[in-house]
């Protein structure tokens, strides 16, 4: 039976990557491959608890529901396989009035999957009887049968030979109407589709119960307005009990039959899995044990909304209405009609060495074994089994909380201290929070002390004060910190979702004093330019005076020797 058809689909623009789904899966059926979720077909058993718990709604899974719809268009006879669990998401003050709700939509009629159920009660007690197998697996729930064919097949043996009420209904139902009729199971389960996929021939559509009420939505059909009608079957009495925890252990004990088996009932997949390691070690003996995946029973199963709280209610009307002795056998079925057998699917999982552990082990830090946390956050119980996951393919490094955690903060350190400013955190009350390397040389003394102190222990903190009141940052204010020698450039950040303050302090001492310097050697080059300047001024008008006194002379030389020769003339 074991499925390798996907029954489910994701979305993963909805997937927000916090793996709360690999945390609740069981038989760690998800892995992550690049920061998105895979489901892996070869373990998964199909149980919906992934799809339930998902906060995004990422999943939706494979339906019927629309071949169901046309087969009624088509007008063939469609029957309608209900599951003793209905109490447990129909809101109703009168059963009659949900079964005639459901007949409005088209089928041809509205059985209670519990009527098969007596079939496969008769066979149970039939193996009791026999005493021929050491211990005896109920096998309705098929995700149960997914569990053990792959993840026990060593308890393979144990599983009675017996198909599930469900199936038991559908051969019934053609058996008695024929061959051609279709029959279609409407309940709270996922893996009802793998079972008709890969079991049951004779189930030919598998609705949820959220999508009938859809359904009566957009028929516009409110239970409450129904017309009353019987269930086309005959009242099916103790058995509707299957739908809860120990349902069939009680049906058995209505039998009153004589046996040498003790009796358990186990539910939810973690109890399930122990039972079955416990049965595989050798330590259960002559035991009969009724199965079930979901916590409570079928009134607990994955397409029941937990939110409106109808799993006690269910259990309670169940309890309180049902009659407490098995209904008499209408319709003759052979045992070779109500007989399947089981296959085993084991994983072969690769299984590292120590070594290879380790050397997982130390990439997500946890080296030598001595720092495993086992806190459980990647979805695995141990460091050791996310290392063997990690081993095979199946996990990665960043799906630990504490690596991703260790590395942010690492890193973050890693810039605080080796940042060349002083940073200081502080609190609504100037209590110190946080002191870098940088805070601690320049102040001389230690973080751990500063941890001890207010802002005001070291400076001036009349900045930050106005800072807290008016919730405002200041960005590169300069101060001068003359008991220090220093001047900065402060910083100060207002963080409104903690009301502290971070403040950031420049050293800008010697790029002032650089400045300084380049300001004195301008001047300097200033006053040097200046006194050349002044110098060429001097000279200039020192040569000027020299010319023009030369000039007036060659002038007064030119002039009398002009005359002299126009004397001579004459």
């Amino acid at each position: 039976m074991a499925s390798k058809i996907n029954i489910y689909h994701m979305d993963y623009s909805k997937c927000t990557n916090c793996h709360k789904c690999m945390r609740m899966c069981g038989v760690k059926a998800i892995k992550v491959v690049g920061g998105r979720v895979q489901i892996m077909n070869k373990y998964c058993i199909g149980c919906g608890q992934c799809m339930e718990i998902c906060p995004q709604n990422t999943r939706t899974h494979r339906s019927d529901i629309d071949a169901v719809k046309e087969m009624i268009r088509n007008g063939e006879q469609v029957y309608l396989s209900v599951d003793p669990s209905y109490p447990g998401i129909f809101d109703y003050d009168d059963p009659r009035k949900l079964v005639g709700a459901l007949f409005s939509l088209g089928f041809t009629q509205v059985r209670e999957t519990a009527e098969g159920a007596e079939y496969v009660t008769t066979q149970y007690a039939d193996l009791l009887q026999e005493g021929s197998m050491e211990n005896i697996i109920t096998t309705s729930c098929p995700s149960v049968v997914d569990l053990i064919e792959k993840h026990y097949p060593e308890v393979l043996d144990c599983m009675a030979p017996v198909v599930s009420p469900v199936a038991a209904h559908a051969k019934l139902i053609k058996k008695v109407k024929g061959a051609h009729v279709k029959v279609v199971y409407a309940g709270p389960c996922l893996s009802r589709s793998v079972e008709k996929l890969h079991f049951s021939e004779d189930i030919d559509g598998v609705i949820d119960f959220r999508e009938i009420e859809q359904w009566f939505a957009e028929k516009g059909i409110t239970i409450a307005d129904s017309t009353p009608r019987d269930f086309d079957n005959p009242d099916p009495m103790i058995d509707r009990l299957y739908a809860v925890d120990s349902g069939i252990l009680r049906c058995i004990e209505a039998k009153k039959i004589n046996d040498g088996y003790q009796k358990i009932s186990v539910s939810g997949i973690k109890n399930c899995r122990e039972f079955l390691h416990s049965m595989k070690k050798g330590y259960v003996h002559k035991t009969f044990a009724e199965l079930n995946v979901c916590p409570g029973g079928c009134v607990n199963g994955p397409c029941i909304d937990k939110n409106r709280g109808f799993r006690f209610r269910a259990t309670l009307d169940l309890e309180r209405s049902v009659q407490k002795k098995n209904p008499p056998i209408r319709h003759e079925m052979t045992k070779e009609e109500l007989t399947t057998a089981f296959a085993a699917h084991p994983l072969y999982d690769i299984n590292p060495t120590e070594d290879e552990i380790s050397a997982m082990l130390e990439i997500i830090g946890n080296i030598a074994h001595t720092t495993n946390l086992d806190c459980g956050a990647c979805g695995y119980e141990t460091c050791r089994e996310k290392a063997i996951a990690m081993y095979r393919d199946n996990a990665e490094r960043t799906m630990c909380l504490m690596y991703s955690y260790e590395k942010a903060r690492s890193m973050s350190n890693l810039v605080l201290q080796n940042t060349p400013n002083i940073i200081i955190v502080i609190d609504a009350q100037l209590h110190i929070l946080e002191f870098n390397q940088k805070a601690e040389e320049v102040f001389k003394t230690s973080k751990n002390r500063a941890l001890d102190c207010y802002l005001f222990d070291f400076m001036d903190s009349k900045d930050f004060e106005e800072a807290l009141l008016h919730k405002q940052s200041s960005v590169r204010v300069r101060k001068v910190w003359k008991d220090l020698n220093m001047t900065v450039l402060q910083t100060i950040i207002y963080i409104a979702e903690t009301g502290c303050l971070m403040t950031i302090i420049e050293d800008v001492t010697q790029e002032e004093a650089e400045k300084e310097k380049m300001m004195n050697k301008r001047l300097h080059t200033i006053e040097v330019a200046q006194n050349v300047i002044d110098k060429q001024m001097m000279t200039a008008q020192q040569i000027a005076g020299l010319l023009g006194e030369t000039t007036a002379e060659t002038k007064a030389i030119l002039y009398k020797m002009r005359d002299d020769l126009l004397e001579d003339d004459v």
